[in-house]
């Protein structure tokens, strides 16, 4: 077995008392969230079987609507295109879907419900409005931002007076959700959270990590990143991550489809040295700014955007050349300290990845070499 379509592709048609629930499950319900149900949920509030849910869903999108997606949506549509009519997902319950999505934040999470006493909550990750990776930045120098407070409020909202145990779980931003939406949860709902997956979500400031909330749920809280991470060694981890080995080395080791999967576990391994390093340097290059800098520094970065009519990911993709003068030209009006904070970060960045295309180069030479030895 290579990846988690695979793993769909063999257990599908086994029920969660044929095949024990397990990691690999939590991924693909934490994927869910990135799926565009919006629409759907606008029209009609009501519970839907993940089997109604997939029939309303794929007969009003077709597959060139899907190439228009960022990666994290393009992959999590296509989970939840094998999963819908299958025995092991298609009747589970999606339920207390909600959407915001505006100037100030992006947000979205919805409700799995596994059985009659366990419910899944799964918080999207990243997705592509500039606000969110935005609000991934603020996480440096803000606290709580905006997402992280609806993530809050949704678990109060949805079950302070529910008689139910809790797994919640996010991939990206989303497994950063899960984890403070559980740090901040009062008494009643925390008892009832059994287990939190953060799959390669950023961490949390020293003083957040270092707090009686996190101490609290320490014990439930599951890490899952890839040995190429980027994203999920951002900030503070306290807790032992678990590695998973990814078949790509870069940044496209985020992406969980990429994670290899052995049977029904991940094929897990040791941090690559590329990721060490970045974990470090990271840390150490924020510690260069205080948090009033820091904030400095995002508003600066994403004004830039701002002024260039940026609003997603997507104008950059379908306008690249255009959206490059405009973003060059907004970067010439920047003050000259901040301007002086934008090259230290890409000169930072700048080698990291060339750290990282080094080691592949080197990689890739090794293996010639024992080849044709």
């Amino acid at each position: 077995m290579k990846n988690i379509f695979q793993y769909i592709k063999k257990y599908k048609n086994k029920s969660f008392e044929e095949k024990e629930i397990n990691n690999i499950d939590y991924l693909i319900f934490s994927s869910l969230s990135y799926v565009p149900f919006y629409h759907i949920f606008l029209e009609k509030t009501e519970d839907f079987t993940i089997q109604e849910l997939s029939n309303l869903y794929f007969n009003n999108i077709t597959k060139k609507n899907n190439e228009k997606n960022i990666l994290a949506i393009r992959k999590s549509i296509e989970i939840f295109k094998q999963i819908g009519n299958s025995k092991r997902y298609g009747n589970l319950i999606v339920y207390n879907y909600v959407r915001i999505a505006n100037e100030y934040t992006q947000f979205c999470a919805l409700s799995l419900k596994l059985n009659k006493n366990t419910v899944f909550v799964s918080f999207e990750g990243t997705d592509e409005l500039i606000i969110s990776w935005k609000e991934d930045f603020q996480m440096a120098h803000q606290f709580p931002i905006s997402a992280q407070k609806y993530a809050i409020d949704y678990l109060k909202k949805y079950f302070k007076y529910k008689k139910v145990n809790l797994i919640v779980g996010g991939h990206s931003k989303g497994g950063n959700l899960a984890l403070v939406s559980a740090m901040y949860s009062n008494y009643f709902i925390r008892r009832k959270i059994k287990k939190i997956f953060n799959f390669d979500g950023p961490g949390l400031r020293k003083k957040q990590i270092e707090s009686r909330n996190y101490k609290k749920i320490e014990d439930k809280l599951i890490n899952i990143i890839p040995n190429y991470s980027f994203i999920g060694l951002l900030l503070r981890h306290k807790k032992n991550q678990l590695i998973v080995e990814s078949y790509e080395k870069s940044i496209l080791a985020h992406d969980f489809t990429n994670w290899k999967i052995n049977d029904d576990e991940f094929v897990y391994t040791e941090l690559s040295y590329v990721s060490r390093k970045f974990s470090v340097a990271s840390l150490i290059w924020l510690e260069k700014y205080n948090d009033k800098e820091r904030e400095e520094f995002v508003n600066a970065l994403f004004d830039v955007c701002t002024r260039a009519k940026i609003n997603d990911l997507l104008d950059i993709k379908s306008e690249k050349i255009k959206c490059t003068f405009e973003i060059i030209k907004e970067i010439k009006n920047i003050d000259e300290k901040t301007s002086n904070m934008l090259k230290d970060f890409f000169k930072f960045m700048f080698k990291y990845y060339t750290s990282e295309i080094k080691l592949s180069i080197g990689n890739k030479f090794k293996k010639i070499v024992e080849k044709n030895s």
